[in-house]
C-alpha cells in the first residue's frame, strides 16, 4: 500500500505539511498516516499568508494526484504562472530539487511503477522553464507525457491567447491548444500581475463554456488576494462555482504551533542613526558610505541574512564597496532601477565566499555589482517585489531600522 500524502510531502520538501496543504491534496488530517484516494480537481483561490508554503502545497498536490494516484481527473500539465523573472528562478530550484527527492524515494514511498516511470520523465524533461533568454525546449511535441511548465505572465497568457511571445507564430495554434486543454494553471502573486490576473480569469470563463480535452482547472495564489479582480464579462467570483472553492486557514491551522510562530512572529522596527546626506558630491557620499557601511557591520551577526535599502544606485555601490574595504566576507547584491524611477537596492551578506549578484525584475538596467560598474542591458528589480520579500523576512523575526 503506498506511503500517506504526509511522508509523500515529507521526502519530497524535508517537513511535514500543514493541515490546508493536506486538504488541497484532498487528504484529511483525520485520516492519520494513510491517505485516501485525494479529490477532485477544481478551480479555487488560495487565501493564504507569505511564507506558509503555498508553492509546495500546489505542486505536492498535482504530484500526488497527478502522479502517484494516477487520478484521470487531474490535468497531464502543471502551468506555474508567475509576474517576474526572480520566482521563475526560485520556484525552478525548488520544483527540480522535489522531483530528484521523489525519485531518490521511490522505493521507501513504494511508489508503483507508473509512478516512478512519470518522476523519471519529469526529471529529464521538467520543469520547462518559458521566459525570455531561456533555452527553447520542445515540450510541445510530446502532449501524452506530464509537464511542468513554469513562466511569466507574459509568455504563458500570450500563448493561451494565441499569441505566443518570442516562439514562431507557426506554432502558436500547438501552444494554444496545450495551455487550453488538460493543464492546471496556477497564477501566483497574483498582487503583482496587473492585467494578467483579469486575462486569466476571462480565460477560465471561457473554458469552462467550451469543451476541453480533459481538465483546466485555474488556482488563483496570494496572501492579499482582491476578489473583485476576478470580476469579468463571463465570470465573477460571486455568481460561479469556483466561488465555492476558497481556499483558507482554518482555525485549526492557526493553532498549530508552526502557523502560529510565523503569523504571530513580531514585527521589530527601530531608529537607526542620524545617518543624512547633504549632497551628492564625491566628498559627502564617500563620507556617508563609510559611515553607514561601518554601522551595517556593526549591527551584522555572524551566518545571518542583513538586509539594506537604500534609494540610489551608486550609493549602495559605494556602500557595497567600503563594506568589502573593512571586512573581507561572502557578500550578494540585488539591484535595479525602474522606468518610474523607483530605484531600489538591497544588500546582502549570507556566506563567506559566496560573492555573486542577482538582479531580476521589470526594469530597464542590469549592474555586474562585483565591478561596481554598469552599463548592460538587461532586467531590474522591482520595488513591489523588494517589499513583498521583506515582508516575509520581517515576519521569521527580521529587525527593520529606518534610516
Amino acid at each position: 500500500m503506498k506511503k500517506s500524502f504526509r511522508t509523500f510531502f515529507e521526502k519530497a520538501t524535508g517537513h511535514a505539511p500543514y493541515d490546508y496543504q493536506k486538504r488541497l491534496a484532498g487528504d484529511e488530517p483525520s485520516e492519520g498516516e494513510r491517505s485516501n484516494q485525494g479529490g477532485p480537481c477544481v478551480s479555487r483561490l488560495i487565501d493564504v499568508p507569505t511564507g506558509l508554503g503555498k508553492t509546495a502545497a500546489v505542486v505536492m498536490a498535482w504530484l500526488w494526484n497527478r502522479v502517484v494516484l494516477n487520478r484521470p481527473d487531474w490535468p497531464r500539465r502543471l502551468v506555474y504562472c508567475l509576474p517576474m523573472r526572480a520566482l521563475v528562478e526560485q520556484t525552478r530550484d525548488n520544483v527540480q530539487a522535489w522531483i530528484v527527492n521523489l525519485r531518490q524515494a521511490a522505493d521507501e514511498l513504494e511508489l508503483s511503477q507508473n509512478a516512478r516511470s512519470e518522476l523519471a520523465w519529469l526529471r529529464e524533461h521538467s520543469p520547462v522553464v518559458l521566459m525570455g533568454g531561456e533555452e527553447k525546449r520542445d515540450w510541445d511535441i510530446y502532449p501524452e507525457k506530464p509537464a511542468i511548465l513554469i513562466g511569466t505572465q507574459d509568455m504563458l497568457l500570450s500563448r493561451a491567447l494565441n499569441r505566443g511571445y518570442g516562439m514562431s507564430r507557426f506554432r502558436w495554434p500547438m501552444h494554444f491548444a496545450l495551455l487550453n486543454d488538460d493543464c492546471l494553471w496556477i497564477l501566483d502573486e497574483t498582487q503583482l500581475m496587473g492585467s494578467g490576473v483579469e486575462t486569466s480569469a476571462q480565460l477560465a470563463a471561457f473554458r469552462s463554456r467550451f469543451p476541453t480535452v480533459g481538465c483546466c482547472a485555474t488556482w488563483w495564489m496570494s496572501a492579499t488576494l482582491d476578489f473583485n479582480r476576478l470580476k469579468t464579462v463571463d465570470y465573477s467570483f460571486e455568481t460561479t462555482s469556483f466561488g465555492k472553492n476558497l481556499l483558507q486557514l482554518a482555525a485549526e491551522d492557526r493553532k498549530q504551533s508552526s502557523v502560529d510562530k510565523r503569523l504571530g512572529a513580531p514585527k521589530k522596527i527601530a531608529q537607526a542613526p542620524d545617518l543624512l546626506l547633504n549632497s551628492d558630491s564625491k566628498k559627502d557620499v564617500d563620507a556617508y558610505s563609510k559611515k553607514l557601511a561601518a554601522w551595517i557591520w556593526e549591527k551584522h551577526r555572524p551566518n545571518t541574512l542583513t538586509l539594506v535599502v537604500v534609494n540610489r544606485v551608486h550609493h549602495a555601490q559605494e556602500v557595497f564597496h567600503q563594506i568589502e574595504i573593512e571586512k573581507s566576507q561572502g557578500k550578494r547584491l540585488f539591484g535595479g532601477i525602474s522606468r518610474s524611477c523607483l530605484d531600489s537596492l538591497a544588500l546582502s551578506f549570507p556566506r563567506p565566499k559566496a560573492i555573486r549578484k542577482e538582479t531580476q525584475c521589470k526594469s530597464v538596467t542590469k549592474f555586474d555589482l562585483r565591478r561596481y560598474a554598469g552599463g548592460r542591458s538587461g532586467n531590474g528589480f522591482r520595488c513591489g517585489f523588494a517589499g513583498h520579500r521583506i515582508g516575509a523576512l520581517v515576519k521569521l523575526g527580521a529587525t527593520l531600522w529606518a534610516l
